[in-house]
């Protein structure tokens, strides 16, 4: 029995180093130019990648803030070479601890999602469906006074068919656009506040709506829109204490729980 519980040991022991070194951490922010280096390779560090290997390189008013699986934030804002394997020296203690764990996992798990998965034109989505849809992210909440609808393009200059669908009334409009991207405005008769959209592309002017990904896009008024921006408020919160600025906070918002105000 003593010699079991020994060689467990001496495994666990073994395993360790390795499972350090498989810790990774997201970029959450940035704030300067730092950089990672790894053997003789220098590369600049931006916001969404995982950082696993390699040392990170800060000069003055170069900060980096971090994030792991677990929720956990760090942060680094002096001069200096740090080892990613250090990284978990640089915790950052917060106030609302259990909430931004439970956040911040999540967001890891988004960007790492992202990270892992290679872009593909026209990807084929649940139930079969093509999906070359960019933005509004589906189920997406807007509060502002036009909308920039987005889809990735197959071919240079081709001819695309928008489709809305006001959930409302039950009705479909139809525009035929020469690029991948349109912007509609409230009070263009075809976007209204307070009603639940759905939208999607397609290159041929009458689809199979059974074989295209189609958007749901909730255009808040005035009512919905604090009603949404209080389930945010302890959000918003711990996102400001952690240096946060208004707009960084809207982008994060937009990004990572649908809610988009600008």
């Amino acid at each position: 029995m003593e010699k079991f519980l020994l060689l467990r040991l001496a495994c666990i022991l073994l395993l360790l180093p390795s499972m350090v070194n498989a810790q990774e951490y997201a970029v959450f922010k940035t704030t300067g130019t730092p950089n990672l280096s790894e053997g003789s390779n220098t590369l600049p560090i931006s916001k969404g990648i995982l950082l696993k290997t390699g040392k990170v390189e800060l000069k003055n008013d170069d900060t980096l803030i971090l994030i792991n699986n677990f929720g956990e934030v760090f942060e680094i804002d002096s001069p200096g070479s740090y080892a990613v394997i250090d990284f978990e020296n640089h915790k950052k203690e917060s106030s609302k601890e259990n909430f931004s764990s439970q956040y911040f996992s999540y967001v890891w798990k988004q960007i790492n999602k992202k990270e892992a998965t290679q872009n593909h034109t026209g990807n084929v989505y649940r139930d079969a469906l093509i999906d070359v849809l960019v933005t509004p992210l589906d189920s997406t909440s807007i509060f502002k006074n036009d909308v920039t609808f987005s889809w990735q393009s197959n071919k240079k200059d081709e001819q695309y068919y928008f489709f809305l669908k006001n959930n409302e009334t039950n009705t479909v409009s139809k525009i035929k656009v020469g690029c991948n991207s349109l912007t509609l405005y409230v009070g263009s008769n075809l976007l209204e506040k307070g009603n639940t959209y759905y939208w999607g592309v397609a290159t041929t002017e009458y689809p199979d709506f059974t074989r295209i990904k189609m958007n749901q896009l909730n255009y808040l008024n005035s009512e919905q829109f604090e009603t949404k921006k209080e389930e945010f408020n302890e959000l918003t919160e711990s996102l400001t204490e952690i240096g946060l600025t208004k707009t960084e906070i809207s982008e994060q918002l937009c990004q990572y729980n649908k809610f988009c105000l600008n």
